[in-house]
């Protein structure tokens, strides 16, 4: 969802470049879909091969640590989501000089 709000920051100013990067947005995600619905979902059972080209051995079920690792990520990528304004406070004031420079001719 990050990305609408630059999309939208960037209409103004940038309607060209918007659009373009909407459509490979729109493309980037039903491609990832498309791919975790073949990885996923797809029919028959999958056998993976080792680099010997003997059948792999099974994978240990997922341990605590490494479930508890997971949910911090996701944990964290949910509440940046929510409330961006967690991370906006320490951004926009070291962008702030960039942005006015910028503004004032100074960059191209």
């Amino acid at each position: 969802m990050a990305e609408i709000s630059v999309l939208i920051g960037a209409w103004q100013s940038l309607p060209l470049a918007v659009g373009v990067t909407g459509i490979g947005i729109v493309l980037g995600v039903a491609y990832l879909l498309r791919a975790m619905q073949h990885g996923f979902f797809a029919g028959g059972e999958v056998e993976q091969i080792s680099h010997s080209g003997s059948p792999a051995p099974p994978l240990p079920p997922i341990s605590w640590p490494e479930k508890v690792g997971a949910g911090l990520l996701l944990l964290t990528t949910v509440v940046i989501g929510l409330f961006p304004r967690l991370l906006l406070d320490y951004i926009v004031p070291s962008v702030q000089p960039l942005v006015s420079a910028w503004k004032q001719g100074g960059g191209s």
